[in-house]
């Protein structure tokens, strides 16, 4: 499929700004790795939550959680439950994150999407499932300026779950 002008545009730029990045705390756990993307606390528990009534299923099921910078673990979680920061939206960190943690499959909750780590990740075959999408995670400037990008974003994700009829409208 060929990007939209504005997708490729977004792309140039992620790639032109890159950091080194920050390499994870832990390593990655034997078994299967379910990555949880949560732009909030509330959202990371609901995927905390989820997994561990899979683990009764999967033992082997473990969850690594990435949210943005300056959402702090919930006291509740347990140490089996990998936190990390969500690497910044350049494909460097992006390519250093999945080949750090290499996960098999991806919840991402909310909206908040960041292109470049979303385009990453496709081009890894690893599946994305956006869940519990709301109006919000779509209402940043981004979205509005470059036209188009979010349908392309969008199509990477095997299956999208609005939260509410508006939200299924806005998508």
């Amino acid at each position: 499929m060929a990007r939209s002008l504005s997708l490729a545009a977004y792309l140039a730029l992620a790639r032109r700004a890159s950091n080194p990045g920050v390499r994870p705390k832990r390593e990655r756990p034997k078994g299967a790795l379910i990555w949880g993307v949560a732009d909030s606390a509330a959202r990371a528990s609901a995927l905390a939550q989820l997994i561990a009534r899979l683990r009764h299923l999967r033992p082997d099921v473990h969850l690594l959680l990435t949210v943005p910078a300056g959402i702090q673990k919930p006291n509740h979680l347990g140490d089996d439950v990998l936190w990390e920061v969500l690497p910044e939206d350049q494909f460097d960190e992006a390519q250093a994150f999945l080949a750090d943690w290499r996960p098999d499959f991806c919840l991402w909750t909310g909206g908040h999407l960041r292109p470049a780590l979303v385009l990453s990740t496709s081009e890894k075959n690893i599946p994305m499932h956006l869940v519990d999408a709301d109006e919000d995670g779509f209402d940043e400037a981004l979205w509005r300026w470059l036209p188009n990008m979010a349908r392309e974003v969008l199509s990477h994700f095997e299956t999208v779950f609005a939260n509410s009829a508006n939200a299924a409208a806005r998508l």
